[in-house]
């Protein structure tokens, strides 16, 4: 449960990178 929780929480933030760069390279 710790270790899934874990995972979601990096995924979010890697998506988060990725959405806020991209905003950043069309902006």
């Amino acid at each position: 449960m710790n270790l899934n929780l874990r995972t979601k929480g990096i995924f979010l933030v890697i998506i988060g990178t990725m959405l806020w760069g991209i905003s950043g390279t069309v902006a």
